[in-house]
């Protein structure tokens, strides 16, 4: 409808400029580069994994998170992974997602063995992991 309007309607009679402005009312956020604590937790993660550290991954957690995540299960998936996260592992920030009043981190993991890729969702609220996954290929 503002296009069947002429554009002399919005032109000042008086100076010739524009009779009204567009104020940005929000931040832009770079959604390529995550905050310094969805960073240091997710380096702490992988780092843990990699080196098949239970304890390691788990002191970035809550209380909720350490009691859920059971050495058994850690070390499954680190013995899974840590063989080709040593040969070489590239992490890439995707962005984020509010989810369930955490903000969950998406993280690309390609590996140097060509591969396939995988996805790591890690979810944080109050400084501390609530959650994180690792996702299979499809097969």
């Amino acid at each position: 409808m503002a296009l069947a309007v002429p554009l002399s309607r919005f032109m000042s009679r008086v100076g010739g400029g524009s009779a009204f402005y567009v104020r940005q009312h929000y931040i832009h956020k770079n959604m390529n580069t995550p905050n310094d604590i969805t960073k240091s937790c997710f380096d702490t993660l992988l780092a843990a994994t990699a080196a098949g550290n239970y304890e390691q991954f788990v002191s970035v957690g809550d209380d909720k998170f350490k009691s859920g995540i059971q050495p058994e299960m850690f070390h499954r998936v680190s013995q899974s992974l840590a063989p080709r996260m040593q040969k070489g592992c590239t992490p890439t920030f995707l962005g984020e997602l509010r989810q369930n009043g955490s903000m969950v981190s998406l993280w690309q993991l390609r590996f140097a063995d060509g591969g396939d890729d995988r996805l790591m969702r890690v979810s944080i609220a109050g400084g501390k992991v609530r959650g994180a996954l690792v996702t299979p290929a499809f097969s």
